[in-house]
């Protein structure tokens, strides 16, 4: 079976090279429901691919109308 062309979780390191945001703010985004956090292995987490996605579609500018 071939791999998806995108990756179906984000570690930690390409959320925060993805995002362009920092590690810190990666956490915080967690901590307040923004972004979910899975964890791999008791040293390693990984972001959902679908709540990255979901996160960067709720930052989106609204489109003007006129």
């Amino acid at each position: 079976m071939p791999l998806p062309a995108t990756p179906l979780m984000y570690r930690i390191n390409a959320a925060v090279t993805t995002l362009g945001l920092s590690r810190a703010t990666i956490y915080r985004l967690v901590k307040q429901g923004e972004l979910e956090l899975v964890k791999l292995s008791t040293n390693a987490s990984a972001i959902p691919a679908d709540s990255l996605h979901a996160y960067l579609a709720r930052c989106q500018p609204a489109k003007r109308e006129g």
